[in-house]
């Protein structure tokens, strides 16, 4: 996909797709401004009368090839607010242009809120141009390739140019984890997955270290030991460094700790059959993390951050652990397994411990946690906890930023009292049916040292979609990459 800016007049323009968007509370397109089409100022009329849904339509200003104006009113975008109504609309005509094999869209930006809504229709752009069809056969006629034209005045022009840069640092970012995670578990697991960190790692200029299953062993990290050590691919543990060259302008060091279970058998409490496909994408935690970490090297906050990736497959073998197995913890603190599927939590808390052992002052974890989170708030939203409320608050508001909406829940202490256990100091699941997404966060909370301001992700709804929603395409949404980017950036503010 290629971008392109144009001033040119509505008159002297040829394009096989003019897309207009129009917003009759705040117009884009006013007449004082600028002279509109004519056919354009009628379909606005009809707009502001709410007597029309996005389509398209004949008029002047497309060429005989495309045959018209791609009408986008705003209001046809329900449920949803600001920018991420933009990235919507030119995500779906960016699937117009493509179902008309057009070679080019114009989105008509010229008039004063253009500027402000360059960035939001080039992202949609963006992300809605993913595609993961390495594994389909080929058709002999390929897509041509779009070229995405603004149609904008000197200020959307600037403001297009300025935008581009990190726009393309933060959808390469998205892509390449949502590559990873879209891969089957017998590409991607804990040998090939550090490997590929590394391999992102080194091109993007972040220094990374890999421990191997002796060294987890030899380190302590009994957590991830447990839960790998039965598959014929052995854990490793990711760490990856950004340093800001001239300095942090804070105190502040950002470790982002994510879950990377390549693949989820559920273990010897073995998952029901349908849909564990989908336990192929239980990773993306992890590859958010790795993914978040090379838009933060190209961004370059001045912010120390450090991504910590555990990395196992939950696999049925010889050795894996069985329910009712102790492990005794980094902290000395022992966990009595009582069901070997709530196995994320068990890697979480050994890549959080070496948050504290990196020098961390705050740490957000994102996983796959829990499905009790997609039964409270569905597929569209994340749950998030914590320690400290001015860290969630800015995770939340960074999402926004990025489209993506976490919702807090409560880490309610007296829900503690249900993982209490008689022959260890913890158990790793409550083995009841309700609270499920704070209980996981209360037990990864017992590992988090206090001096650490925490914010737990629970992605397990938004990670993986089996349907087109908004602009993603079915498969991986890349959750979490641009909100922890985001944060980095805010973080060193």
């Amino acid at each position: 996909m290629k971008f392109q800016t144009v001033t040119k007049h509505f008159a002297n323009l040829r394009t096989p797709l003019l897309a207009a968007i129009i917003d009759p509370d705040d117009p884009l397109f006013c007449e004082e401004d600028f002279p509109l089409p004519r056919e354009l100022a009628r379909l606005k009329k009809l707009a502001a009368q709410k007597k029309l849904e996005c389509g398209l339509y004949t008029a002047r200003g497309a060429d005989e090839s495309g045959g018209g104006v791609y009408f986008l009113p705003i209001a046809a975008v329900k449920h949803f607010t600001g920018e991420e109504r933009l990235r919507i609309l030119a995500a779906q005509c960016l699937g117009e242009a493509r179902e008309r094999k057009a070679a080019k869209v114009t989105f008509a930006l010229n008039a004063p809120a253009g500027a402000l809504w360059a960035s939001a229709i080039i992202e949609g752009c963006m992300l809605a141009d993913y595609r993961f069809d390495k594994y389909k056969s080929k058709d002999t006629q390929p897509e041509p390739e779009i070229t995405v034209e603004l149609l904008v005045d000197s200020a959307g022009e600037r403001a297009a140019k300025t935008a581009l840069p990190r726009l393309k640092i933060m959808h390469n970012a998205v892509c390449f984890c949502r590559d990873l995670v879209n891969e089957p578990a017998s590409v991607i697991y804990p040998e090939t997955l550090a490997r590929a960190a590394s391999k992102a790692a080194k091109a993007s200029g972040l220094a990374c270290e890999i421990l191997d299953d002796k060294a987890i062993v030899r380190k302590g990290y009994m957590g991830i030991h447990a839960v790998g050590k039965g598959s014929r691919h052995k854990p490793r543990l990711i760490i990856m460094r950004y340093i800001p060259k001239t300095g942090s302008s804070r105190q502040h060091h950002l470790a982002l700790v994510g879950k990377a279970v390549t693949f989820d058998t559920g273990g010897i409490c073995l998952k029901p059959p349908k849909d564990m496909w989908e336990m192929k994408g239980d990773m993306a935690g992890g590859a958010a993390v790795i993914a978040a970490m090379t838009a933060i090297a190209r961004l370059k906050p001045r912010l120390r951050v450090t991504g910590i990736v555990p990395c196992v497959e939950n696999a049925v073998g010889n050795d894996s652990g069985l329910p009712g197995d102790i492990i005794r913890t980094k902290t000395g603190k022992t966990i009595m397994v009582e069901n070997t599927d709530a196995e994320g939590r068990l890697i979480l808390i050994d890549g959080l411990i070496r948050a504290k052992e990196e020098g961390a002052t705050h740490a957000v974890d994102i996983a796959t946690l829990t499905g009790a989170v997609v039964r409270a708030l569905g597929t569209s939203i994340a749950g998030i906890l914590g320690n400290d409320q001015d860290l969630i608050s800015r995770v939340i508001e960074c999402g926004k930023k990025a489209g993506e909406e976490y919702w807090q829940l409560p880490l309610w202490a007296e829900y503690r009292d249900m993982l209490k256990n008689d022959v260890a100091d913890i158990a790793n699941s409550s083995g009841q049916p309700n609270a499920g997404a704070i209980t996981g966060a209360l037990f990864i909370n017992e590992f988090v040292d206090p001096s650490i301001k925490w914010a737990h992700l629970d992605i397990a709804g938004t990670s993986l979609i089996t349907k087109k929603w908004k602009y993603f395409s079915p498969g991986a949404t890349g959750t979490g990459v641009r909100t922890l980017a985001e944060l980095a950036e805010d973080l060193a503010v």
